[in-house]
């Protein structure tokens, strides 16, 4: 007797007391024990989605700002956002003066491709829809001789659905179609 209590023992020599209504199963685990399993879980589950869902978030949120980042620095620098601009205010003897990098001109212009390429592979990654790589394809062919020179010392540095995009512009005779702006395409 314990404060007024009667604690009672199972006969078959079970050392723990079986509280009022609690069931066991024939393992010794309560359906309590089975529901706590289960929420426990189910909240992994939901925790682990929630970290997936929050690092494609952050990727997007990149990828926007690199491409605006981008777009910043072409209106910034108008000489630079068509090659034959850029090319032109370098007073290069050709393109492929250009890797050479011997000016400060030419290092703003390569920088600039470097702004643009990362821009592009960020998009691909996290927005790989038909109307961004659209989008990239067009603002790639501005730059398509001197991405084409400098392209086989960059082209490890990049995936291969960016390395696919980079090589049909610079390897195509005719320019790509432009993107159309049709309901959600952005997303």
């Amino acid at each position: 007797m314990h404060g007024g209590t009667v604690v009672q023992f199972a006969a078959d020599g079970d050392d723990w007391p079986t509280a009022p209504g609690e069931r066991y199963m024939a393992s010794g685990v309560t359906i309590a024990d089975w529901i706590v399993a289960a929420c426990t879980v189910a909240a992994l589950l939901i925790a682990a989605w929630q970290l997936r869902a929050s690092a494609q978030a952050a990727g997007q949120t990149h990828a926007r700002s690199a491409w605006m980042e981008y777009l910043r620095l072409g209106l910034a620098n108008p000489d630079l956002g068509e090659e034959r601009f850029a090319l032109s205010r370098l007073k290069l003897n050709g393109i492929e003066d250009l890797v050479s990098g011997d000016s400060l001109e030419s290092q703003r212009y390569l920088w600039f491709l470097s702004v643009l390429m990362e821009a592009c592979e960020s998009l691909i990654i996290y927005f790989p829809t038909t109307y961004w790589k659209l989008t990239i394809a067009e603002n790639l062919s501005f730059h398509r001789e001197a991405i084409k020179e400098i392209w086989p010392q960059e082209k490890a540095l990049y995936s291969s659905e960016m390395q696919d995009i980079v090589e049909e512009v610079i390897y195509r005779a005719k320019p790509p179609p432009s993107p159309q702006h049709d309901e959600g395409a952005q997303t």
